[in-house]
């Protein structure tokens, strides 16, 4: 699942995989086998990607099918009022239509 959710975040920011190798100062050639699968990223680097996107790591690596996750705050904190919930609700629509358009 990494490997196409590597690519439809990349092609959602317009960038090529040059492009993209170049913001993490890695070769054409890695970032290749990783939108192929036939290499692995370092968790570091699946962290780096994630907060360049604007997507959980858990949204790269398959495990959730929401690229932005749910704020802690939101999920986890009854106390905020309402107007706070749905504000916050908002950025994180927000930031996914900014950040990772499918």
């Amino acid at each position: 699942m990494f490997p196409q959710r590597l690519k439809e975040c990349r092609k959602a920011r317009g960038l090529s995989l040059r492009e993209l190798a170049s913001v993490f100062n890695m070769s054409y050639t890695t970032f290749s086998k990783y939108e192929s699968g036939t290499r692995q990223p370092t968790p570091g680097l699946i962290l780096g990607l994630a907060r360049y996107f604007g997507v959980t790591t858990d949204y790269l690596l398959g495990a959730s099918p929401d690229p932005g996750g749910q704020l802690l705050a939101v999920q986890y904190d009854p106390s905020l009022p309402e107007p706070a919930v749905a504000e916050l609700e908002s950025y994180i629509d927000y930031l996914k239509s900014k950040y990772c358009k499918g």
